[in-house]
């Protein structure tokens, strides 16, 4: 009797501690509130790319006529580019037709910079600031026009008629060039460059056009005749194969290349002395 009970008994007890068996809860790690949260490493600063060996330009001229400087992002890009070709300079033009691709200077701003909103910004400037901090840096030349400035522009509309370059026959051929033979053509042109020198860190001055234009007998504005009879004492119009009319043109275009007392450090060059250039043909 005892035996028949004890065996219900035992099944319940069996099945009573199989069912409060439970396997251990995992404990939840909750975030303590103000807790600091191991920033990740601050990564190292970009070496800069110290050039060696001999110094040498790798450079590239960049003309006003097309994109390539007239917002930011299109400098951004010719400064990346300009890495990937290994160059280390930019010749940039900043004056194509008596126009400006600056705002500090005395002539008007070009009309083709494509920022739209934003008046303040300077092309030049801008260019300057990026191409010295890249990696490695460039060198920024300002690529100006020098004699030629279009017949559109504003100081050829002004003073085109007392300044403005003319063939032995009276005509100008429909260039819009200045006659350098005229010393407040020589002054102005002076101080256009001179402003560039004066309040960017350019790098160098790239002179393009310092000349008569191409084919015919240029240098007789009537400012030019008169101070050419002045000096010769005669009233005689030269003749183009005269010997002292040929010395009396080529002299003003040296006298122009005045301006390096600016600052002594910066480069000047002639495009058609150093590099053959645009500047040996016809202007656009």
């Amino acid at each position: 009797m005892f035996r028949s009970r004890g065996l219900p008994l035992s099944l319940l007890l069996i099945l009573a501690v199989a069912c409060s068996t439970s396997p251990a809860k995992v404990a939840r790690q909750v975030p303590i509130v103000g807790a600091v949260v191991p920033a990740d490493p601050t990564p190292p600063p970009e070496t800069p790319i110290i050039p060696s060996g001999q110094a040498e330009f790798r450079a590239l001229w960049v003309d006003g006529f097309h994109d390539g400087f007239k917002n930011p992002r299109q400098v951004d890009t010719l400064i990346e580019r300009a890495h990937k070709a290994n160059l280390n300079a930019l010749f940039v033009q900043m004056r194509k037709r008596g126009d400006a691709y600056f705002l500090k200077g005395v002539e008007p701003e070009a009309t083709d910079v494509a920022y739209p909103g934003h008046p303040g910004w300077d092309p030049l400037g801008y260019l300057v600031q990026k191409a010295h901090t890249a990696n490695p840096p460039l060198e920024v030349h300002a690529w100006m026009n020098t004699f030629f400035v279009g017949q559109t522009s504003g100081v050829f509309q002004e003073l085109g008629n007392q300044w403005g370059n003319l063939k032995y026959d009276g005509t100008n051929d429909g260039y819009g060039f200045l006659d350098p033979g005229v010393p407040a053509v020589r002054a102005y042109t002076i101080e256009v460059m001179t402003q560039v020198v004066r309040h960017y860190d350019v790098d160098g001055i790239h002179l393009d056009f310092v000349r008569y234009p191409d084919g015919g007998d240029w240098g007789y504005s009537q400012i030019a005749l008169g101070l050419y009879a002045q000096a010769s004492g005669t009233t005689a119009r030269p003749a183009p194969s005269w010997p002292s009319s040929t010395c009396w043109s080529a002299a003003p275009c040296a006298r122009v290349i005045s301006i390096s007392g600016e600052r002594p450090t910066i480069s000047y060059r002639r495009s058609n002395s150093v590099i053959r250039s645009s500047g040996t043909g016809r202007p656009r």
